[in-house]
């Protein structure tokens, strides 16, 4: 709880790293469909719209996401995190207790050490791989008491908590965890057939989650496996793993210089001298084998391309392998593995003298350490930065001795908690302390520890002033209207390309949290436009569709005079960017004194189509990419042509003459009235996707794909009435399966109750 005080009693949230940019944009959109009465299958304000429900970061259908639902959102939001926190930690507290047979204090030294360090801290940010890795332990839990004893309530517990995380938006976690599940299970094949059927019975329950979020899959280049450079990048490396005894350390709100360089993704993986300690403890014990495996297997892959395996195993199978990115996520196999071990080295420290003697020498070894560490970076900062990873090459004296300075104190403070472990053992050795005040001491100071390494890291801002510093009306900015955040510089777009790339807006190190986040929440990047019912082009979801790929890449390729066409009839109304565009006249320049609060250039394109029309003109292209770069020429006039799928190079043919009487645009709706002399085509300038559906007064119409990555409808003469509504069959279908499945288990566990009754009787 203490992590999340700030937005558990005052109205604050958190905003580091993707919680500001894409975690509270996505999650106030469903919070503003769920409290208008809908059920938020689509989002408008994402790109030129994109599906809501069936990208698995919005948990929509994750049943503590009503947390969200019910409460003011500030409060709502740390209450919801911090409640996977404890999920977690009271999870693998009693996993410990119940599997494995651990007594209370080493049990919670466990569950302290899985929910409130390092890795585990590093993924509140990344609240997807929150929710399904605070299930883990509970899987654990309920798939070891089946084993043992075979009971219906908990194959159904079990059942339940692989359909929380099959519904929690990290496929990858959940994976793991049924990874762990089978290291940990004693003879496992003895119930693996059980747990395939707990398993297909949990995606059963989620099929309405699933089956859209298949259906959206299948738009992207995952299903055919994403290249090696994007599926490794966020690899650990090597110096990475001198984070065990030398954390990240954030500084006056900001985070540090890391070996790393930038601000790494998971920021932490330090679990604490005294749990690290007590896991080389743990080395001894036969039935700890398998998590020992689990540590070395998550550290290996979660290496990444620093290691010749994860390479080998991509070459074995891409489209597996290439399904996921970031292998840092792969270190939850290892953070698990951490607290189980040193939960079972102050079972074995609290009771034999071997283990305390081993406890003693790696807290010797890690005090050795450290303390060479502090007195290298006092008598030579420059070699010293190169050992951790740095690259302090050609920089000043000064400069080297001001980044040697926060890695060179760390070392002297892990020093110091090694040193204050030793005494206690030293005292307990001597019976000055006894085995109840050694272990509630080793948890005292594992707390001492790691609270000031990561309590720092939740940076929280107020919402209410957060939200209010960005006025439309000063702005001149209207609902509905769509912002295309550009990038202009190098690094953007592949080298050599002209054109524009996209500012999805970086925390940088050595800049504070809260004064970064104020101007990337007022500079809109990337997902803040959502917040206030704006489009946001440039947004992001984690997933990327085939025809947002082709928009990007084409954007990239063409002069940026081209680009700024094509953004231009693809209905984008203004741009924003850290550079000058000289082609366009900015409607305002960096805020350079301040009273904005952001440093950006904006503008408005003065010719965008508008969000519907009717073509007077419908030209042709053979394919997604021909169609771009057609609306991206000279001659195409934004909101008065179309183009549509025809032979390369055939004529352009003249549409109907009229009218749009009347329009109607909600999240998942659009209606128009509409008046044509002859035959015409209309044009919605949302994404072409499956599941939109059209009638024309009542009767179905085809949803034509039209420049290239939007939408048409083609429409008689005379006054007419057009509809679309976004219904994906994928959606009604998983309904069905899940109903389904809920009737099968319930009729399931009322017969092994009868069952159990009947035996009982007997």
């Amino acid at each position: 709880m203490l992590y999340f005080a700030p937005g558990l009693f005052s109205a604050q949230v958190p905003v580091f790293r993707d919680l500001l940019v894409l975690v509270i944009p996505l999650r106030s959109h469903a919070l503003a469909a769920v409290r208008g009465g809908e059920l938020p299958l689509w989002n408008p304000d994402l790109f030129l719209g994109a599906p809501f429900l069936a990208n698995y970061q919005s948990a929509v259908l994750y049943p503590p996401s009503v947390l969200l639902y019910l409460l003011p959102f500030p409060q709502a939001l740390s209450i919801f995190l911090a409640f996977h926190l404890l999920l977690a930690g009271s999870g693998m507290t009693l996993y410990l207790r119940a599997a494995h047979g651990l007594q209370a204090p080493a049990a919670l030294l466990g569950g302290i050490v899985f929910s409130g360090t390092g890795f585990f801290v590093s993924l509140v940010p990344l609240t997807n791989q929150l929710e399904v890795a605070a299930w883990a332990p509970w899987v654990l839990l309920a798939g070891r008491r089946y084993a043992a004893t075979g009971e219906p309530r908990w194959f159904a517990a079990l059942t339940l908590f692989f359909a929380m995380q099959a519904l929690g938006g990290a496929p990858e976690s959940a994976a793991l965890t049924g990874l762990l599940l089978a290291l940990d299970s004693r003879r496992p094949w003895r119930r693996i057939g059980h747990f395939g059927i707990a398993l297909v019975l949990a995606l059963g329950v989620c099929a309405a989650q699933l089956l859209p979020t298949l259906e959206y899959f299948l738009q992207t280049d995952r299903a055919a496996g994403l290249p090696y450079s994007s599926v490794t990048s966020e690899s650990l490396r090597w110096r990475s793993l001198f984070q065990l005894i030398l954390p990240h350390r954030f500084a006056d709100g900001a985070p540090g210089f890391v070996p790393e360089g930038g601000i790494p993704l998971f920021w932490s993986l330090y679990v604490g001298i005294v749990p690290l300690s007590l896991a080389i403890v743990a080395l001894a014990e036969a039935r700890a084998a398998s998590w020992w495996i689990a540590l070395a297997g998550g550290v290996v892959l979660a290496l990444g391309s620093s290691t010749p395996l994860f390479g080998m195993l991509y070459d074995l199978a891409p489209r597996l392998v290439g399904l996921f990115r970031y292998p840092g996520k792969f270190f939850l196999l290892a953070h698990s593995a951490l607290a189980v071990l040193a939960a079972h080295g102050l079972a074995r420290a609290v009771v034999r003298r071997t283990a305390r003697k081993a406890a003693a020498a790696a807290c010797a070894g890690v005090l050795g350490a450290t303390v060479v560490l502090a007195l290298w970076g006092s008598a030579a900062p420059r070699p010293f930065l190169g050992a951790l990873g740095y690259d302090a090459a050609g920089l000043a004296a000064s400069t080297v001795e001001a980044l040697a300075a926060p890695p060179r104190s760390t070392a002297a403070r892990s020093a110091a908690v090694a040193l204050v472990v030793l005494l206690l053992l030293w005292l307990f050795a001597r019976r000055t302390i006894g085995s109840r005040t050694l272990a509630a001491s080793l948890i005292a100071v594992t707390l001492a520890d790691v609270l000031p390494v990561h309590l720092p890291t939740l940076v929280f801002v107020d919402w209410s002033r957060l939200r209010e510093s960005v006025d439309l009306r000063r702005l001149g900015l209207r609902s509905g209207e769509r912002l295309f955040h550009y990038c202009a510089e190098a690094g953007c777009v592949p080298a050599g390309a002209p054109g524009f790339g996209a500012w999805n807006g970086r925390m940088r190190p050595l800049e504070r949290v809260e004064v970064r986040a104020r101007e990337l929440w007022s500079a809109l990047v990337p997902d803040v436009p959502i917040v206030y019912g704006l489009g946001a082009v440039a947004g992001v979801d984690g997933w990327s569709t085939r025809d947002r790929d082709a928009f990007y890449r084409t954007l990239a390729l063409l002069p940026r005079r081209q680009g700024l066409r094509l953004l231009e009839g693809l209905g984008v109304n203004r741009l924003i960017g850290q550079s000058p565009l000289p082609d366009l006249d900015p409607e305002t320049a960096p805020d350079e004194e301040g009273d904005r609060g952001d440093r950006t250039w904006r503008y408005a394109l003065p010719e965008p189509a508008p969000r519907l029309y009717l073509a007077e003109r419908i030209l042709f292209a053979p394919d997604t990419a021909s169609a771009l770069e057609r609306v991206a020429r000279p001659d195409f006039r934004p909101g008065r042509d179309a183009v549509v799928a025809g032979p390369a190079g055939a004529p352009s043919r003249e549409a109907g003459a009229g009218a749009i009487e009347e329009e109607t645009i909600g999240r998942a709706t659009i209606d128009a009235r509409i008046v044509l002399s002859s035959p015409g085509f209309l044009v919605v300038s949302d994404s072409f996707y499956p599941g939109w559906r059209a009638t024309v007064d009542g009767s179905a119409a085809d949803v034509v794909r039209t420049n290239g990555i939007v939408r048409g409808v083609h429409v008689p003469a005379g006054r007419h009435t057009v509809a679309l509504r976004y219904r994906p069959r994928s959606f009604r279908v998983g309904c069905g399966i899940s109903l389904a499945t809920l009737t099968v288990l319930a009729a399931g566990l009322v017969a092994a109750r009868r069952h159990g009754r009947v035996r009982t009787g007997d």
